[in-house]
Parts: structure tokens; sequence; C-alpha cells
């Protein structure tokens, strides 16, 4: 891609975002600006007009969908060739997650460390009345509270003796 098709139908501020200076750019605009373009051609001018080697690049977004979106766009305009090897596009949970995984070593976390959502946390429990609902309500529970205590005690494992830990009131 040339300078010329990079920087095609933007406007002047777009332009100026797209070739800003070296370093990190914060573009702030309103739904519909172009901020998606302007993030993805930037990628694509860093690398294919500033020699910037992909895996110096971290784009940062808030949803998964967005995400996909950058990355399909700047694959389309660099196509899938070795210059984007290490591109590192995401949403901040995302990217925090496997930077703590690639950095495993250096943290009290093994690679393999679980992310607990909603749907993992402990919800209270509706007991039909038959003597087998309440067997296996009973024995749920149990798991769920095993799992918690599990967790609870690997919190506690990890903050002990830290001097910038918060408990917090259960």
């Amino acid at each position: 891609m040339t300078p010329s098709k990079i920087f095609s139908g933007m406007n002047p501020q777009q332009r100026q975002a797209v070739s800003a200076g070296d370093g990190p750019v914060l573009v702030l605009a309103g739904p519909g600006s172009g901020k998606t373009r302007v993030l993805t051609h930037r990628i694509a001018y860093l690398v294919q007009e500033r020699g910037v080697r992909a895996w110096h690049i971290l784009a940062v977004t808030f949803t998964n969908k967005a995400a996909r979106e950058m990355e399909n766009r700047v694959v389309g305009l660099l196509g899938g060739s070795g210059q984007l090897d290490g591109l590192s596009i995401g949403t901040f949970h995302s990217i925090c997650a496997r930077i703590l995984r690639l950095e495993a070593d250096y943290t009290p976390f093994s690679r393999d460390y679980v992310i607990f959502d909603t749907d993992d946390q402990l919800a209270p429990t509706v007991v039909e009345r038959s003597p087998g609902a309440n067997v296996q309500a009973v024995a749920g529970a149990e798991q769920e509270s095993t799992k918690l205590e599990a967790a609870d005690r690997a919190v506690d494992e990890l903050f002990s003796g830290r001097e910038d830990a918060f408990e917090l009131e259960r």
C-alpha cells in the first residue's frame, strides 16, 4: 500500500492522526467519525512507511467485535504477510489476560489460571420439595461452596503479608 492509498479519502484531522509522530496516539472522537479507520490506517502506516515491527504495536479497544473488525481491516490493508506477526489487537481484558499468561513466571499465577465470570459465582438455589431434589441441591451447593473456598484460599495466599493488599468486608 502506498502512502497515497493510506491517506485516501481522509480529512486533515484523520491524516494528522494517522501520520502523528512516534509513540502512542489517543484518538478521541464521536460515533461514526472514523476512529477505527484512523487506527487501522495508522497501524498500516507505521508498519509499511515507518518500518515499525508489528510486535511493537498494541491496539486496545473495548469490545471483541471492535477488535475483530480492526484486525480484519489491518489484514485487508497489508495482506496476510509476515509483516503482521506479533501484532496485538484486542480488548483491555483479553490483552491483560494474554500478558499475564505470557509473563506467568513473574507472577504468583500459573499459565492456566481461570477467570471467573458472574455465571461462576455461587447463586441462591431454589429447592424443589422432593427427596431426590433436596439431595441434588445439597450436593450442588457443596460443590459450589468448595470452589469458592478454594478460590478464597488462593486469594488469601496470594496477598498474605503484602502491605499493598486490601481486605474487603464480606
